[in-house]
């Protein structure tokens, strides 16, 4: 089993139970919106990645505060993730399509780790989860890279990720190696399969850096935890921290 099967049991096991994200629509409602450069009548264009079984923007009491158009493409490297999206975007319009005239919304399976065509580029991007679950910094730097392309001048990219604490502490079947960042999980025959990478904020700051953004919001949520297990809901102390980060591309 390699990374990419670990990810789709893992959406077929919580397929039923799917919510965007609190923390995400919080971070987008309070924090994102105040930097987009909105123009009226005109759609403003998001990418989002890695939205999994659902995009965060399918939150009802999101589209009730939106007061503009989006036009969302999600993005998952996961099959079944969005089949599963689609049929949920689906659903909600069946039952109020007015919806539409505020957001409408496509789901596209593509990995962020290969160069992404579009017609034109995005105004905001958003990494829903995605960045802290590829695997090793290097693939990273590689994702934010393409995600940057994707962007137009003056564009916001908005990341909220899990980041490493001085107290940060896995149990088994999980293992952390702090020398790569790498957080690995134990399959059923005793290999460790790639789950997620957790580096420090320095290190998420200078790649932000690298790529000739400038940083507008950078806050480490000293209180808040991210859960790295799909299966828990409890939040430990030794969980990794909570970075949100706002840059715009110059």
């Amino acid at each position: 089993m390699d990374q990419k099967d670990l990810f789709e049991r893992a959406y077929k096991e919580i397929g039923q139970i799917f919510k965007p994200s609190p923390s995400l629509v919080d971070f987008y409602l309070n924090r994102v919106k105040k930097y987009i450069e909105f123009v009226p009548d005109k759609k403003v264009k998001v990418l989002e990645v890695g939205s999994g079984l659902g995009s965060l923007f399918q939150d009802e009491f999101l589209i009730e505060e939106e007061r503009n158009y989006l036009s969302i493409l999600g993005v998952d490297f996961s099959f079944s993730a969005i089949s599963e999206a689609e049929k949920r975007w689906n659903n909600l319009l069946n039952r109020n399509k007015s919806i539409l005239k505020k957001i409408d919304i496509k789901f596209l399976m593509r990995n962020i780790l290969d160069k992404f065509k579009y017609d034109e580029p995005y105004d905001l991007i958003i990494d829903s989860h995605c960045l802290h679950c590829l695997n090793g910094i290097h693939e990273q730097k590689k994702a934010l890279n393409n995600m940057v392309s994707s962007l137009k001048p003056g564009g916001i990219l908005a990341i909220e990720m899990m980041i490493y604490h001085q107290k940060i502490s896995f149990s088994h079947p999980y293992y952390f190696d702090r020398n790569t960042s790498k957080l690995f999980k134990e399959d059923c025959w005793g290999s460790l399969i790639p789950y997620r990478t957790i580096p420090k904020s320095l290190v998420v700051e200078n790649m932000i850096l690298d790529e000739g953004l400038k940083i507008e919001y950078f806050t480490i949520m000293s209180n808040q935890r991210m859960i790295p297990e799909s299966n828990r809901e409890i939040v430990k102390e030794g969980d990794p921290q909570c970075l949100r980060i706002i840059c715009r591309k110059t």
